[in-house]
């Protein structure tokens, strides 16, 4: 099992992030254009396996993009559901089913999942 920051490291990394976004490359918002990013959130399910910090460290970067392509989303939707919850109710998803695995066969059942900001983003039919 992987080990988890400590409070104290979780306090610095906010601090630094919270003073120096920019720094990291993370995009700034603006009226006049749309942010795209997307990201491998490593085996994206259950809220349980991941600490209270880190889906904050995830929210707060995450809601630096208008439209995000999410893979890496395991069978388990709690953990999507979690960050959208977080990001509030300007953002919906959508999912697709899942791939990679044939009934019978091992695989890591996957999905892909977008997050989208209803303010910048218009889902169509």
């Amino acid at each position: 099992m992987a080990s988890h920051f400590s409070n104290a490291q979780w306090q610095k990394i906010d601090t630094l992030y919270d003073s120096s976004a920019d720094d990291f490359g993370l995009p700034e918002h603006r009226s006049d254009s749309v942010i795209i990013g997307s990201f491998n959130i490593r085996k994206l399910g259950a809220i349980a396996n991941r600490t209270p910090q880190s889906w904050e460290f995830l929210k707060n970067t995450l809601q630096r993009f208008d439209l995000i392509a999410v893979q890496e989303i395991m069978d388990d939707l709690s953990g999507l559901e979690h960050l959208l919850d977080l990001l509030g109710d300007d953002y919906g998803m959508v999912v697709s089913d899942v791939t990679g695995a044939k009934p019978g066969s091992p695989g890591n059942k996957e999905r892909l999942g977008y997050l989208f900001n209803w303010r910048r983003v218009k889902r169509t039919a």
